[in-house]
């Protein structure tokens, strides 16, 4: 994998430091979520604003060599446990993550799990909440740079991939964004064909991986 993982990952910085070449025209509007942030400017806004604390082309290239990489987390939330362990392994690299909102509460809670968080799901007043959470993290999927998706065992089923999660990862692959699965291949699984088409990057296991591929 290694000569294109390596040009891949270069091909997305590129990407990333091209957006210095911004072209500010009378009808142009800028493309900033290219810089990270999650604005559209045109001219006459622009003379108003600046990219955080940057005065020139130069001070642009030196926040886009220091910004972190984005990595969205696509999970079931039976295995919000195992995802949270896996982020601080993943912010250790450097890379920012996103993990979905009832993973972040729990995580910043300091707790393995709550039932007042994840109860929600089980009533159908929640299917609102869901629908708000669904669209939020497809937010986070436009500005991010990859997603990793976490497939466990789930009830004797290898390498599980559910239906939320295959939303998840369409909403990525029709955004252009690279799709990293966790572990193999989902046994003996309704949703294959599916998830196969979508041209997932399967990481075997190998988080460090993700090192080379962002």
């Amino acid at each position: 994998m290694g000569r294109s993982v390596r040009s891949g990952a270069r091909r997305r910085r590129g990407l990333r430091l091209s957006a210095i070449s911004l072209k500010i025209g009378s009808d142009l509007r800028v493309k900033v979520h290219q810089l990270g942030l999650k604005r559209f400017w045109n001219e006459s806004s622009l003379e108003h604003e600046c990219l955080g604390e940057a005065s020139s082309d130069l001070d642009i290239v030196n926040i886009m060599n220091t910004q972190k990489p984005k990595l969205v987390v696509c999970s079931s939330t039976s295995f919000y446990k195992k995802v949270i362990a896996l982020s601080y392994e993943i912010e250790a690299m450097n890379i920012e993550v996103i993990l979905p909102r009832t993973a972040q509460k729990i995580k910043q809670g300091g707790r393995e799990s709550d039932e007042a968080i994840t109860a929600w799901f089980k009533s159908p007043i929640g299917h609102h909440g869901k629908a708000l959470l669904i669209r939020e993290h497809f937010s986070e999927i436009a500005g991010c740079d990859a997603i990793l998706v976490t497939n466990y065992e789930k009830q004797g089923k290898q390498n599980y991939i559910g239906p939320n999660v295959l939303m998840e990862m369409s909403t990525a692959f029709f955004l252009k964004k690279p799709i990293y699965i966790l572990n193999g291949q989902p046994d003996d699984s309704p949703l294959i064909d599916e998830i196969l088409g979508l041209e997932p990057l399967f990481l075997e296991g190998d988080i460090q991986k993700l090192k080379e591929l962002l």
